[in-house]
């Protein structure tokens, strides 16, 4: 039973009761003279008046209050929103230049996730615009509901339907390297201006770090995406990292042929380990950054996410991450002062913490033998 029907019925039953109470007092009044008569008049008056006085605080009370929204944004900001530099400027706004924004809706409208027959439906534009401004922003849903004049359930709708479209045809922007694509960046780590003194690791082929994102308890966990990487790379490292190549990490992974990380007790270590120890360092800084810009453009990821869906908070995580790469194959991004980076060289004295099984330890004596190859390698550049 709804609320209306709630509310009818207790109408109902109070007008029941007051005239129950009207005919007693009239049958009692029956032997009364006209005098008296005057006095039920009266109390006629007063049960009619109650019964008003009661249904309007009824329908007050029942009645759905209506929630607070500007009328502002879309006609009075939005349209006026340039790429220039500024306050009003539409990268303030959404982290992504209007350029972006335009290839984006382009990209994403005809996807079927946004076909709509309503003749009131939302544009897809906007559907996108709300989205993006929500992920760009991370601030909670009543105040997008109140800032863009959109109810809750909406914004969940256009979440769905935007992350259904880009997760699908855009999936793509995140690929492990391969062929060409490896080669080039293999190069960018030997080109680019890091590693201590120009100095560099050869034939590393990418930089692998953890960072935290807060998200709120699921209903249930069933899903762990670090481990299912973990063991296929375990499995099968030769069809992740080629023959010669690694990649580069901090104290938390293991040793590994195809994974360098830094020698331990940093206090103890001579010239020759500590010119390691930087170089990977400081050429591992890059990735370090990716997270810094990452975290600046979808500012969702520095609040806690409110979803009980685990399933729907790693969409939301794996959208972001699509859409920084996106951005950055359309040259589009952010400036030095957007971007809050809160690095940390990690070659100082640290613990550490693997632990590594009994059947790994041939794997991870190789490991050492190879980095003792690298550290000479550097002494001699």
């Amino acid at each position: 039973m709804n609320s209306q029907q709630i509310s009818q019925r207790s109408k109902k039953i109070v007008t029941l009761f007051l005239m129950l109470e009207a005919f007693k007092t009239n049958n009692r009044c029956l032997d009364m003279n006209v005098t008296n008569t005057t006095h039920l008049l009266m109390f006629n008056q007063t049960v009619m008046n109650t019964t008003i006085q009661f249904f309007t605080h009824l329908n007050l009370r029942t009645s759905q209050q209506r929630r607070p929204k500007t009328v502002g944004f879309w006609v009075d900001v939005f349209p006026y929103l340039t790429d220039n530099e500024g306050y009003n400027s539409f990268r303030k706004h959404f982290r992504i230049t209007c350029a972006t924004f335009s290839t984006i809706v382009s990209r994403l409208e005809s996807h079927p996730a946004f076909s709509a027959t309503a003749s009131n439906a939302t544009p897809v534009w906007k559907q996108i615009a709300i989205v993006l401004w929500h992920l760009a922003n991370g601030t909670g849903i009543r105040i997008l509901e109140q800032t863009l004049r959109v109810s809750q359930g909406s914004v969940s709708n256009f979440t769905d339907r935007f992350l259904e479209a880009l997760l699908d045809l855009e999936s793509d922007r995140i690929a492990w390297p391969r062929g060409a694509r490896l080669a080039a960046i293999i190069q960018g780590f030997e080109c680019e201006e890091i590693g201590l003194e120009n100095k560099k690791l050869p034939n590393v082929i990418g930089a692998m770090d953890s960072s935290h994102i807060p998200i709120h308890p699921p209903s249930k966990m069933d899903l762990d995406i670090c481990t299912i990487l973990n063991r296929e790379i375990k499995l099968h490292p030769e069809q992740w990292v080629p023959g010669g190549t690694y990649i580069i990490a901090d104290l938390a992974y293991p040793l590994r042929t195809y994974l360098m990380k830094a020698f331990l007790n940093y206090d103890l270590l001579g010239h020759r380990e500590r010119c390691f120890n930087k170089t990977l360092s400081s050429m591992r800084m890059i990735v370090e950054n990716a997270f810094g810009i990452l975290k600046a453009r979808w500012r969702i990821l520095l609040h806690k996410i409110y979803c009980t869906e685990l399933e729907r908070i790693v969409r939301i995580i794996h959208a972001c991450c699509i859409l920084h790469n996106f951005c950055i194959d359309n040259g589009d991004l952010l400036s030095f002062e957007d971007i809050e980076v809160n690095s940390e060289l990690e070659y100082e004295n640290q613990n550490d913490i693997e632990n590594d099984a009994i059947t790994a330890e041939q794997e991870r004596i190789a490991g050492i033998h190879k980095r003792e190859y690298l550290a000479d390698y550097l002494m001699n550049v």
